[in-house]
Parts: structure tokens; sequence; C-alpha cells
């Protein structure tokens, strides 16, 4: 009898094949719908108390690719407690994110088993695209908390493009002015000091911050700032309000 979880790969996939030509098999979920390396159920299960008892093992993990070392983790769920063995403070992130969603599937508790697990891809991402459209500060936290839900690690943060240069310059502070913004979010931008905040919020999730500044093209708020930039000035202020 198909499971729910095959059920439910069967519709993914399904659907995928309708509007992608890449997607060749049902395997290929398996990049998208990622499971362990290895995981053992073990008799007996975990209370949410014993889940407490976390004992941490720095040590590599056998048979983890060079590239993700850092991130792989062995998860160890007995009656009496919970061992984590991991070589980074990264992999043991994960695998205590790991414990938390077995906590929550099993309402407070958790069968006991063992899982062997590392990342399939080095980089794994989120794009957000504040240029166009701001968001908030705690809009920008709430996405790096889910991005550590699922363990992703690289937030592309594209900051500039038509519609507004959104970080604070001090060498160019006219890049801040509202007439260097188009019919988004007027005037909003982040400070230096915003920056810092997300970049140190996403390190303690063990996120990278990639900004995106796009250079030469999507600059027309740059170049209504600064009138001098392009290299056909006529027109320009014509030419950015229809562009």
């Amino acid at each position: 009898m198909m499971t729910d979880m095959a059920r439910f790969r069967r519709f993914v996939f399904a659907a995928m094949a309708a509007f992608s030509p890449v997607v060749a098999s049902a395997d290929a979920l398996d990049l998208l719908l990622p499971k362990p390396v290895k995981a053992e159920s073990r008799p007996g299960t975990a209370s949410a108390a014993a889940c407490a008892k976390v004992k941490c093992v720095r040590a590599s993990v056998p048979g983890a690719p060079a590239a993700v070392a850092a991130e792989a983790y062995v998860l160890e769920v007995s009656s009496n407690g919970v061992t984590v063995t991991a070589s980074d403070p990264k992999g043991e992130r994960y695998a205590r994110t790991t414990l938390a969603q077995l906590l929550k599937l099993g309402d407070g508790k958790v069968p006991c088993c063992r899982i062997v697990d590392w990342p399939a891809m080095r980089w794994r991402g989120f794009m957000n695209d504040c240029g166009r459209n701001y968001l908030e500060m705690e809009g920008v936290k709430a996405i790096l908390d889910v991005m550590a839900l699922y363990k992703m690690n690289l937030f592309h943060w594209h900051l500039t493009d038509y519609h507004g240069w959104r970080l604070e310059s001090k060498l160019y502070p006219s890049l801040q002015r509202p007439e260097a913004f188009f019919g988004r979010q007027v005037g909003r931008y982040y400070t230096q000091e915003d920056f810092k905040e997300i970049v140190a919020y996403a390190a303690e999730r063990h996120i990278r911050v990639v900004p995106e500044v796009d250079i030469p093209g999507h600059m027309r708020s740059a170049i209504a700032a600064y009138p001098h930039l392009p290299c056909f000035p006529e027109n320009i202020k014509e030419r950015c309000a229809h562009s």
C-alpha cells in the first residue's frame, strides 16, 4: 500500500513534470524534498524530558564530503537522552533543529532512532528582492528564521534596483533622497546599522548574507540621484520617469 509520503512525492512530481521538462523522474524529488543520508529506527520512545538531555560530541562524521563536513551530524535518540556528534557548531545546530522538528511531529515524544545527515548542496539559498519591494527588518528576520528551520545557509539580499537603492551610503547620500525612488516605498531603506544587525542575526543561524548591488544595469535610482553617471545624459530625468 502506498504511504502518504509516497503519494505526496508522486503528486509533487506530477505537478513539476507538467511545467518543467528538467524533472525526468521522481528520483529528482530527492533534491527538493531532502531526506536524511541514513535513518535507523530503534526500540522505544524518548520523552520531551529525555530529549532535553543533549550530550554534544565534537568529532567528524564518517563519510561526510569535505565540502559539507562542518554541517554534518549524527543524532542518536534514546529513552535516556540524546547524543549529537558533529565537528562544528553548524552541524550541532542542524541536529538540534532536526530534534525539535521530531518533537513537534511526535507531539512531545520522539521514537528512539539514529540519524546521520549532511547537506546534498553546499549552497542552499533564498533570495529576497528588497530593491523592488522594501521589507521591514522584522520581516527580513522572519525569513531568516524560516531559512534556519530548513537548514538553508545563504541569504541573497537584492538591495538595489530601478525602484530604489535600499542600502544607506555615507559616500553617496543622494541615493537616499526621495527623488531617487520610483513608485514603491519611497524613501525606505536600510541604514548601515540595520545591515550589520541583519548580518549578525543571520550569522547566529549559520546563514551567510550575500548582498546584491546591480551595476551597471537596473541603475535608474542611482542615475536619478547622480545624473552625471550615464554615458548618454540627455533628457535623463524624463527617461528615468518613463523607463
